[in-house]
């Protein structure tokens, strides 16, 4: 399971059990409706692959679906733990169970306290 955590208080966290889950504001189209206009019926799609990794997807969204403040398109964006989501207005944080151990990055130079 791996939960969208919810920004802001009021809001509840949307568990991920299956490989697909649509997200909006229409009940009958999303299993966790979030109740805000800036939010569309079907606002965007999260499916996880046979792989276990994440992809988000905009379903042609008025106000825009963003991680870490850029937008996703149709196409989608594949998701990395703690990465920050908004459906328009409404906030998310990509929270993954048991995340993967964070990588040094490689381009970075090494400094001389890390060398001894």
């Amino acid at each position: 399971m791996a939960p969208l955590e919810p920004s802001a208080p009021g809001l509840q966290a949307i568990p991920l059990t299956g490989a697909e889950l649509n997200l909006g504001r229409d009940a009958s189209l999303a299993a966790f409706p979030i109740e805000d206009p800036s939010v569309s019926p079907l606002h965007a799609r999260l499916i996880r692959s046979a792989s276990g990794r994440y992809l988000l997807r905009d379903q042609g969204s008025v106000a825009g679906t963003w991680v870490n403040y850029e937008a996703v398109s149709e196409q989608g964006r594949e998701l990395k733990h703690g990465d920050v989501i908004h459906l328009g207005r409404v906030a998310f944080r990509f929270q993954l169970k048991n995340p993967p151990p964070e990588r040094k990055n490689p381009n970075r130079p090494t400094t001389s306290s890390e060398l001894n």
